[in-house]
């Protein structure tokens, strides 16, 4: 949420100093136009977008799941003080990981910028997407945030074939019943937990147990 506040903060800055002027981003030659595959027209340029977010996403994986940086990260996020104790630089670790945030924010920019003009809202076209996506699918759960990314556009691509309104309020609807079901689940656990306590109390309080 304090990421998602500064990015306001920021654009509205921008906008004071800058303007509100648009620019367009024109593509290379080599990008521009589509492939007919099965009869449905395919723009070259959202496929080769497609192709780099799954490289992106694979390179995300591995370097998460099969470097050792990766193995100090989730182990920061599992506990910083313990990772500290162990000798490990924790504050250099996280400004490598944010450097790193960054620089994917900014090839989500470059590659987001030709299919729209791009203007001091841009964060607004991509950030609120993502936010919903990440909350949908589970905060450090990148399974989850890929499935809830694919689950999403599957859904929303569907419902601008009905309704241009519908489609943008699919992302939040999805969001919401995703969360109301997880807390819905949490409630019934903490039920089914607090009945196995009480149960194993009266045994052993029974004159069975002595």
């Amino acid at each position: 949420m304090l990421t998602l506040a500064l990015s306001y903060l920021i654009a509205g800055t921008i906008v004071l100093v800058f303007g509100t002027h648009f620019r367009t981003v024109s593509l290379p030659g080599a990008l521009d136009g589509s492939w007919s595959v099965l009869g449905a027209t395919l723009p070259r340029y959202t496929v080769l977008t497609i192709v780099l977010g799954l490289l992106v996403t694979a390179a995300i994986w591995f370097g998460l799941h099969r470097t050792r940086a990766g193995l100090l990260t989730r182990a920061a996020v599992d506990d910083r003080e313990m990772l500290s104790v162990l000798g490990v630089n924790v504050d250099r670790l996280y400004s490598a990981v944010f450097a790193v945030g960054i620089g994917l924010g900014a090839l989500g920019g470059v590659l987001i910028a030709p299919q729209g003009a791009v203007s001091s809202n841009l964060e607004t076209t991509a950030l609120v997407p993502a936010f919903i996506v990440v909350v949908t699918g589970g905060l450090g759960n990148m399974t989850g945030a890929l499935a809830a990314a694919l689950a999403i556009g599957i859904m929303q691509s569907f419902a601008t074939l009905h309704d241009a309104t519908l489609a943008q309020l699919t992302p939040y609807a999805v969001m919401s019943v995703v969360l109301l079901a997880r807390a819905a689940a949490g409630r019934r656990g903490w039920s089914l937990a607090s009945l196995r306590s009480r149960r194993a109390v009266a045994a052993a309080r029974s004159p069975a147990a002595g």
